[in-house]
């Protein structure tokens, strides 16, 4: 994966910079996401889907601050 199994304690925010760095794009076991609203049902699902799907494909990484282009390509981070 693309932080080599890592917890998320142990990924420091320079390897997230590296995602914009190298135009990491988004794929099965990435995402990226500026925000996580969870103040309606259909905010809530949506969230619960993103866990689910990388429940269902080995794990994931959920990054969340990071801005992307339409493509799935990361712009910006803003913890």
């Amino acid at each position: 994966m693309i932080f080599e199994n890592k917890s998320v304690d142990q990924i420091s925010d320079q390897e997230i910079l590296e995602l914009i760095k190298a135009s990491t794009a988004e794929h099965l076991n990435l995402d990226y996401k500026q925000t996580i609203e969870l103040h309606t049902d259909a905010q809530k699902f949506e969230a619960m889907l993103d866990i689910a799907s990388f429940a269902n494909a080995d794990g994931g990484y959920l990054v969340v601050g990071m801005s992307d282009d339409d493509t799935g390509h990361p712009l910006k981070f803003e913890p």
